[in-house]
């Protein structure tokens, strides 16, 4: 078989099986989160935000505590939402490299009046 050939083919089956990948990996995913993320903008409008101050633990996170003091609505909650909240309350402190030991204010979402 010509070897101009046999590269071409090699070249065709690399490039199927990266589409694969990408596909049964990414694709459906970032299908899923748009679909949630528009879920979430359109239920975020009755969330109300508030503050609390905790002091972080070794091996918690922005989101662990957050899912912690939300417990009745981390189902329509959103991550980038969540960490925006935390960087307009916390300035000077960046969600992903918080420090056991510290106090931080994490955001508290409440329901609108009479949701709860």
């Amino acid at each position: 078989m010509n070897p101009l050939i046999k590269f071409g083919l090699f070249i065709f089956v690399l490039l199927f099986i990266i589409s694969m990948h990408k596909d049964l990996t990414v694709g459906s995913l970032e299908k899923d989160l748009n679909h949630s993320s528009e879920d979430n903008i359109t239920s975020r409008a009755t969330i109300h935000s508030q503050a609390v101050r905790i002091k972080v633990h070794e091996g918690e996170t922005v989101l662990s505590i957050v899912e912690q003091i939300n417990q009745e609505s981390v189902q329509t909650l959103d991550v980038k939402q969540i960490v925006a909240d935390f960087k307009e309350l916390n300035p000077d402190a960046k969600p992903l490299q918080i420090k056991a030991g510290n106090y931080y204010f994490f955001p508290f979402y409440e329901k609108g009046a009479g949701n709860f």
